[in-house]
């Protein structure tokens, strides 16, 4: 089977929560989402079959200060939840994740 990979590469998608909106503001969530291209151009706006999720990535961090009501509101993740589930901070660790998730899709 031949794949012309123009026509089926991914697009990443990267969804990040903040502890607020102002600039002090901390990482509380990343979510990293390869998604077939194909499947989203093809998608039709009112579809009931969203396009193809190829691979996912969620961490969850401690971001080491509190977190805003709203945040907390958009999110469901407050400090203590966070705290409970023994999420680290964002710290070296988180990022060769992110790297590893993205090396997996792209040569060097």
């Amino acid at each position: 089977m031949s794949c012309d990979t123009k026509h089926h590469a991914n697009i990443y998608l990267f969804d990040i929560e903040t502890t607020g909106l102002g600039p002090h503001c901390k990482i509380i969530e990343i979510c990293l989402h390869a998604v077939d291209r194909w499947s989203l151009e093809k998608c039709e706006a009112n579809s009931q079959t969203p396009p193809r999720v190829v691979d996912k990535l969620a961490l969850c961090v401690d971001p080491e200060m509190e977190i805003s009501d709203k945040a907390e509101e958009m999110t469901g993740l407050s400090r203590e939840l966070l705290q409970c589930n023994q999420r680290g901070a964002f710290r070296e660790g988180v990022a060769k994740l992110i790297k590893s998730f993205l090396e997996i899709h792209f040569d060097e």
